[in-house]
């Protein structure tokens, strides 16, 4: 098989050549600057956020914020599911979510008790929606306990 590639100067064909992979190399550094961003802006968020798979409820990602209002570390929920945690407190909420959220795709302020590391029952916000996490579909979740949002009115 024959290159495709034929250079009438080659000095012209190497600069062109520097020239893209200096271009290739300088988006590239965009993208993971764009990346280090959107995972700062997660991880920073005051609201408590974490990314769990659809079908297991397996956490994938939490933020500070998450890990502060129920207790955990994030190790310690990072690759264990919301059953093996025992983090609802009506698991039977949970279906209702996920069929709700099955059939629309998100969910807006579902009204729900999560159990704390420590065994306190607190009564959340839950909203989320499904989206694509490393070809996984997953749920970006965020709670906000229920007697919270009655200060901020």
């Amino acid at each position: 098989m024959q290159d495709d590639f034929k250079a009438d100067d080659p000095k012209k064909a190497i600069s062109d050549l520097k020239s893209d992979i200096t271009r290739m190399a300088h988006e590239i550094d965009e993208l993971y600057l764009v990346a280090e961003t959107y995972s700062r802006i997660f991880k920073e968020n005051p609201i408590p956020m974490a990314i769990t798979r659809l079908i297991d409820g397996l956490f994938m990602e939490v933020n500070g914020a998450w890990t502060e209002a129920l207790g955990y570390t994030r190790e310690e929920m990072l690759g264990k599911t919301v059953q093996e945690l025992s983090l609802w407190t009506d698991f039977g909420e949970r279906e209702i979510m996920v069929n709700h959220i099955s059939m629309k795709g998100f969910i807006n302020n579902f009204e729900c008790s999560f159990t704390k590391k420590s065994g306190g029952i607190r009564n959340h916000l839950f909203t989320a929606k499904i989206i694509d996490f490393n070809n996984v579909r997953c749920l970006l979740s965020s709670i906000i306990e229920k007697n919270q949002s009655s200060n901020l009115k």
